[in-house]
């Protein structure tokens, strides 16, 4: 029973998987779940205030990324996305492989689909909902889409995601974590 008692506790912290990339600068807070091959960039900040936040696999977040879960349910973030320098985001979920460009702000509730692109300095009103292939950009904000993003944006983070990979052990010492998955 004590067993199991610890391994829960071991889930509330969080778990970062062994092959995830996270710099000492970067800030992990609460029960946070980062995927396979994740690169969380110096002052990169992924923050569980209230309910847990899930990171998919090959997900990169740059400096000064602030991902804030404030709500009690869980906020689910796919694999294969970009969040750029400065990016404010409290999403309730995110699909894969979309790109939030530099401060770009996404606001509590929104719903973004797959292979999305949020331009530079665009703001999300709470709870808006993006289809798949929506590409937001400009003080508008006037939607348009590109159905084949999703491919095309999976392509060039995995790019990133490589030299990430490669560069950044070069220049900044790495967090440590315990090996603590939790059972599925």
């Amino acid at each position: 029973m004590a067993e199991a008692a610890a391994d829960l506790e071991d889930v509330s912290r969080g778990y970062v998987d062994p092959t995830a990339i996270v710099t000492m600068g970067a800030v992990l807070e609460g029960n946070v779940h980062v995927g396979a091959e994740c690169v969380c960039h110096p002052r990169g900040c992924i923050r569980a205030l209230a309910g847990p936040v899930y990171v998919g696999e090959s997900t990169i977040v740059e400096e000064f990324v602030d991902i804030t879960n404030s709500s009690p349910v869980e906020m689910r973030i796919g694999s294969h996305n970009t969040f750029e320098v400065g990016c404010k985001i409290s999403a309730e979920s995110i699909g894969d492989g979309n790109v939030f460009e530099r401060k770009c702000v996404v606001r509590e509730g929104c719903v973004i689909g797959n292979g999305c692109v949020i331009g530079v300095g665009c703001e999300l009103p709470a709870g808006t909902h993006l289809r798949d292939g929506t590409v937001l950009q400009g003080p508008s904000l006037v939607p348009y889409q590109r159905p084949r993003l999703l491919e095309v944006n999976q392509e060039l983070n995995k790019q990133h995601v490589k030299f990430c990979r490669e560069v950044l052990p070069t220049f900044h010492h790495m967090q440590q974590f315990e090996d603590c998955a939790p059972e599925k």
